[in-house]
């Protein structure tokens, strides 16, 4: 994200010249792989050699999906010290999908048993107690009813890239009537097999 809002994280700026209230420093650079980015001065003014502190609003977030949680890290690119990994969720099962939505808020497991969970509120977890402890998580994780997919292993889930409530799920294992199906609300799952063979589909992609 090179504009989050939400940030927790901030940099010390030191400066190398005279600034005014309203000026737009443009030499601020991000922990996150240095990028650099505006700042627009809210107080009075800064005078070389004086430093202030700004609020990093270029963020990374990455998650991995193992067996039975996912993890996620906001150090991904911050090379200069030891990631700190958060358990965002707990599932059961081996993940055989992972997708994460466009704004970075949403993310869909698939397991191999073909148990289907949606996470959400990854964008608003900015600190390892935000995401992690029980009373103060904004992440909510939900196991859908994957009753229509027969058992079947996920082998991927896409997202709408404007409406991560529009998903599109494949299974495998053959033998089966369908494997392919969606849904509009991201819950309720229908088969779209139509005329498609009936035989694993291991790859989708919704284009917009």
């Amino acid at each position: 994200n090179y504009n989050d809002e939400k940030s927790a994280d901030s940099i010390t700026y030191h400066a190398k010249r005279t600034f005014v209230k309203g000026d737009v420093i443009t030499d601020v650079c991000s922990n996150n792989c240095s990028y650099p980015f505006d700042y627009k001065l809210e107080q009075d003014s800064l005078k070389p050699g004086d430093s202030i502190k700004v609020k990093d609003i270029i963020t990374s977030t990455f998650l991995v999906a193992i067996e039975g949680k996912v993890l996620m890290t906001r150090d991904a690119l911050k090379f200069n010290k030891k990631i700190d990994w958060w358990t965002a969720a707990k599932f059961s099962g081996i993940p055989n999908a992972f997708s994460i939505s466009a704004d970075g808020d949403v993310a869909y497991v698939g397991t191999v048993k073909g148990n289907l969970y949606r996470i959400e509120g990854i964008s608003d977890a900015v600190s390892k107690d935000l995401a992690t402890a029980d009373s103060l998580s904004v992440i909510v994780k939900e196991e859908i009813d994957a009753t229509a997919f027969n058992g079947q292993a996920i082998t991927s889930v896409a997202i709408n890239p404007e409406d991560a409530n529009k998903v599109l799920v494949t299974l495998g294992n053959y033998g089966n009537e369908n494997y392919v199906f969606y849904a509009e609300d991201g819950k309720t799952f229908t088969s779209v097999q139509k005329d498609l063979p009936t035989c694993p589909v291991y790859s989708s992609a919704i284009i917009k």
